[in-house]
């Protein structure tokens, strides 16, 4: 039956936009009266003469005419076809007499009710841009910059006071005009989304359709006499009953009505959906509290593994695992509005539009379990244009993970892939062949397993592939998928379970360092969640709950709140929020809160930074006076001051030194103005939410392993597994240095034979630094248990290198505060040993991303100790880069370094060539993703030449290419290389004569003491005539 419809509702209620969704969803002929009046003057019919006289005269048509018109309209093949929506139509009780007694009736009335300071917000924020045409909204969709601002003009009649009087007229008018319609009409708030008010208004249309009345009473009697012959229409009926509960406000009864049609066929229950989701926007479900799950996106070629790696990640996460085949079917099973569109296209054969797809997928990304638990989107998306829909519509993954695969590999997977018929199984003529040769016979290859098809289809995958992964360049994951799928598992749920942790950042500093200030404008431009322990207590105290009492029992008896207890207030708000993120303000000011925070927070949280605002007491006391005149604090005053100043000397000050000898500290000088240290401060957060942050961890090489000789052999398994050795120290432990290293082990049974192994010989000592690195190096070094190690982790450090249960090779720290004490028995001098490398942004990554790397440089602890931008020349670049002259690519390497401003830069930092090389990542950009997806070339560079950034791999070139560009007088290099086995002592004496006696003199003596020649004279004139090399 073809639906009559009439909408209405007061200026700026929507109407225009639900009648676009009625339309489109119905085929109605959408109808207005001046488009009618227009039309039928145009037409030259009798009725549209007349109304050309009135509207040339500049006269109102009267009522009589333009019903005239409608009926003229309405009487059109079109409008008995397909069925009308009369828009804002009639507008006063003789207009809907009058429709009435000409024999127009509507089967349904859809009035949009918006309260009217809803409506005067939406119409006194218009603005038109005269040049382009466009309308803004000053509030709900303002002006990109202050020049449109500027020119945008209001409708005259757009006006608070004229709004009001046309609402007036309004009201006047609406409550006859819905008498006449009391049997058809159906109300709808107008002010929720707009997709939920079409989702209720094409409901009540539906069972109009159905029915033939949407009158709420007389409809549940119609429902509730329907013939329920069959499960068609007793279903019809339930979820007709439930769309009128809905109105009427008896929500629960709607809820048990849907529940019972699904009961019956929830294929049939195709309005259950809908039902329950205008119940859900009447009543909003209670918000979700707790840590929200995952979202990631899982890519790869056809036969790449996916299929494999979602289920485990599905297992290992609790996440949804949702495919666009899937959800798509899902959809139009449910019948919701977007999954009827999209049956559409799937009846008929057709590819379901990305529209309609971006639809489905947020619709079902919405649910509460995809909410709760975290989501898996399974190659979606194909193509960048939905990949960018995705992003226009909300939809963000928190990791990208791509399973990179040669072609050749791919296409054996694949051609070789074969089915037995009668069983089902699947076999692969290479990896997986079957049983015999009766079974080898009947197997079958299907129709696109051919190497031809294959080809097309990777060619498909590859043309959109760089396109959609620049949309998550900072979210991307790549794994090399050509490995054993469990050590593809390994390594994408190691990166998972490292993002899925709470990512918190401590901010410590004097008080009146301004941490309130810098926490609010980080909140605010980078969506951490602020937390101060301080304001946690105030508000636990004043719920009146248990722990609230137990805080003011605490207070009343004048003592000090247990760190525990503020932990725990910690962690249930850091749960509650459902975020990620945090600022943790003030906290810890002791070393007792920070041992509870890791007590009670577990491995569930990853320390990101300390971050320290640093100003000199003179500086922060005037502050506080000052800020003591108006604030009426009871503290700000002088004595008071003194007091919080050398709490922090005493209590927070250890902390900050335990940090920073773990690396973690980022210290800004808060003397200046806000908006400077603020932009010192920004650049921090610019470079972690880029790469990874950086730990330490204590490692130490036990006596057997020195002994043996092996200790030069574990250092560089060390290093190529990505650590860097930032310190290290060779010693034969004393009795009592074993009895206070091991503490915790004293009186044991073994300890006796532990204290006599680590006495017998040397040990090393290693400040080892790398992402996550307490748990890296546990994993490298393997088991404790030798024979274990060999057993289940045969490629481990133990497993190799260990010989017993007590004698195996390798100590690891077992946490961050074991890394933190054992680093401070071994390195208590706070200042380790800086070295200075050479590292260079290229042409084009220097005026692309320099913020960030420069972000990355900071957040990854270097300083920068010189820094020069310039264009390099020819010459420049030729001379820079003498080493690779006469190479193939070397004109391209010229040509490309000259083709832009380059930024030269002098770092400092503990092992810095190691360490910058490391975050540099490997040569080759391609292989740098593939190695290190978070190192700066994977993120910013293009190939192996256009790689973003270069650095020294040497001492001997880092003092050479530093040269080139800096006055190296005025930079610390440090020592000179060490020439064959020179002491420490006798590096610092030549340090001292280079600086005090003579610049060339000094390495000569130097290489005269580690070579002592016989013959002096004749060692020097060789070594003269050779240039000292």
């Amino acid at each position: 039956m073809a639906p009559k419809i009439i909408i209405a509702g007061a200026p700026a209620s929507g109407k225009g936009t639900q009648c676009e969704f009625i339309k489109e969803k119905y085929g109605v002929v959408h109808l207005s009266t001046g488009d009618m009046l227009r039309a039928a003057a145009k037409s030259g019919s009798d009725i549209g003469k007349q109304a050309e006289e009135y509207m040339d005269a500049g006269k109102l048509v009267t009522d009589e005419i333009i019903i005239g018109v409608i009926l003229e309209r309405l009487a059109m093949s079109d409008c008995v076809e397909k069925g009308w929506l009369l828009d804002g139509f009639p507008r006063t009780r003789a207009q809907a007499d009058a429709l009435q007694e000409a024999g127009i009736f509507a089967d349904i009335f859809v009035f949009l009710d918006v309260p009217d300071d809803a409506l005067i917000e939406r119409v006194v924020g218009r603005r038109t841009d005269p040049v382009t045409g466009k309308i803004y909204h000053m509030t709900f969709n303002p002006p990109e910059d202050e020049e449109v601002a500027n020119r945008l003009t209001q409708r005259s009649d757009d006006t608070e006071e004229k709004v009001k009087v046309r609402l007036e007229a309004f009201h006047k008018n609406i409550s006859s005009i819905i008498d006449c319609y009391t049997d058809v009409m159906v109300k709808i708030i107008g002010t929720g989304d707009k997709h939920t008010i079409f989702k209720l208004a094409s409901g009540f249309i539906d069972a109009q359709i159905e029915f033939g009345v949407s009158d709420f009473a007389k409809s549940l009697e119609l429902f509730q006499a329907a013939d329920a012959t069959s499960a068609e229409t007793k279903c019809a009926a339930l979820i007709g009953m439930a769309r009128c509960n809905v109105e009427m406000g008896e929500f629960e009864t709607a809820r048990k009505l849907v529940a019972e049609s699904n009961g019956i066929d929830e294929s049939l229950s195709k309005g259950g959906i809908s039902i329950l989701a205008a119940i859900d926007d009447k009543v909003p479900p209670k918000p979700f509290e707790g840590k929200r799950g995952l979202k990631l996106i899982i890519a790869g070629a056809p036969a790449s593994g996916k299929g494999t790696q979602c289920e485990i990640i599905k297992e290992k996460f609790g996440v949804v695992h949702l495919s666009t085949g899937d959800m798509l079917r899902a959809a139009a099973a449910a019948g919701t509005s977007v999954g009827l569109q999209a049956k559409q296209f799937m009846d008929a054969g057709k590819l379901v539009t990305d529209e309609i797809i971006i639809g489905v997928v947020k619709e079902r990304l919405t649910k509460s379990d995809c909410v709760e638990k975290g989501w898996l989107l399974d190659g979606f998306p194909r193509t960048r244009a939905q990949a960018d829909a995705l992003q226009e519509a909300g939809i963000f993954a928190d990791i990208f993970v791509f399973l990179d695969v040669p072609d050749d590999a791919l296409i054996e997977r694949v051609v070789g892939r074969r089915t037995d018929p009668v069983t089902g199984k699947i076999y692969h003529m290479t990896f997986n062949p079957p049983e015999d040769e009766e079974v080898a016979n009947r197997l079958t290859q299907r129709s696109d397993d051919t190497e031809e098809k294959v080809k097309v289809r990777l060619e498909a995958f590859h043309d959109n592939l760089d396109a959609i992964m620049d949309c998550y360049t900072d979210k991307l994951f790549y794994v090399s998928g050509n490995q054993d799928k469990r050590k593809i598992s390994d390594q994408i749920v190691s990166h998972c379970t490292a993002l899925d942790k709470f990512q918190v950042v401590f901010v410590l500093g004097g008080p009146g360092s301004g941490k309130g200030t810098q926490c609010a404008r980080i909140k605010e431009e980078f969506g951490y969640v602020h937390l101060s322990a301080g304001d946690l207590l105030r508000e636990e105290r004043k719920s009146g709950g248990d722990t609230g009492d137990l805080i003011n029992n605490y207070i009343k008896e004048g003592k000090i709140v247990p760190a525990e207890i503020t932990v725990g207030l910690l962690k249930k708000a850091m749960e509650k929020s459902g975020k990620k993120k945090f600022l943790i303000d003030g906290f810890p000011r002791s070393k007792e809160n920070l041992d509870s925070f890791y007590d009670v927070m577990g491995s569930d949280f990853t320390l990101n930074m300390v971050l320290v605002f640093h100003c000199p007491e003179e500086v922060l006391q005037e502050r506080l006076l000052k800020r003591g005149e108006t604030s009426g604090r009871s503290d700000d005053n002088l004595e008071s001051i003194k007091k919080r100043f050398r709490t922090f000397h005493e209590t927070s000050e250890p902390v900050i030194a335990e940090f920073k000898r773990m690396g973690k500290v980022k210290i800004i000088d808060s003397v200046p103005s806000a908006d400077i240290v603020y932009n010192r401060t920004r650049r921090l957060f610019i470079g972690s939410s880029v790469c990874h942050s950086v730990d330490r961890t204590l490692a130490m090489i036990k006596p057997d392993a020195m002994k043996s000789g092996q200790a030069s052999a574990i250092i560089d398994e060390i290093e190529e597994a990505g650590f860097t050795v930032v310190a290290r120290k060779t010693h034969k432990m004393t009795g009592k240095q074993i009895e206070e290293f091991y503490a915790e082990h004293k009186g044991k049974e073994f300890f006796k034979n532990l204290s006599s192994f680590m006495s017998s010989g040397e040990v090393m000592a290693l400040l080892l630094e790398k992402h996550d690195a307490v748990a890296s190096w546990r994993k490298l070094m393997g088991p404790t248990n030798v024979a274990t190690a060999r057993e289940v982790a045969p490629d481990s450090l133990r497993a190799r290198y260990g010989s017993g249960q007590t004698e195996n090779a390798c100590h690891g720290s077992d946490s961050f505060l074991s890394a933190a004490r054992e680093a401070a028995f071994w390195f208590p001098e706070l200042e380790l040993e800086d070295e200075v490398t050479l590292a260079m942004i290229k042409p084009g990554t220097s005026e692309l991303n320099y913020e960030q790397i420069m972000g990355c440089i900071e957040y990854w602890g270097f300083n920068v100790v010189g820094e020069v931008k310039m264009v390099l020349s020819d010459a420049d670049a030729e001379g820079f880069y003498s080493e690779h002259k006469g190479k193939s690519f070397f004109p391209n390497l010229v040509g490309y370094m000259t083709s832009g401003p380059i930024v030269a830069l002098a770092l400092q930092k503990p092992s810095a060539i190691k360490s910058w090389r490391k975050m540099m990542g490997k040569t080759n950009t391609f292989d740098a993703k593939k190695d290190d997806p978070w190192c700066l070339r994977a993120l910013f560079g293009k190939d192996g030449t256009r790689n973003a950034v270069h650095g020294s791999d040497s001492e001997k070139s880092a003092r050479r290419e530093l040269g080139f560009f800096f006055n190296i007088s005025r930079i610390k290099l440090g020592r000179e290389p060490v020439v064959a086995n020179a002491s420490p002592a006798q590096m610092d004496a030549v340090a001292y004569l280079k600086e005090f006696v003579d610049p060339i003199f000094a390495p000569l003596l130097q290489r005269i003491l580690s070579s002592r020649p016989s013959d002096v004279a004749q060692f020097v004139c060789g070594d003269l005539a050779s240039g000292g090399n």
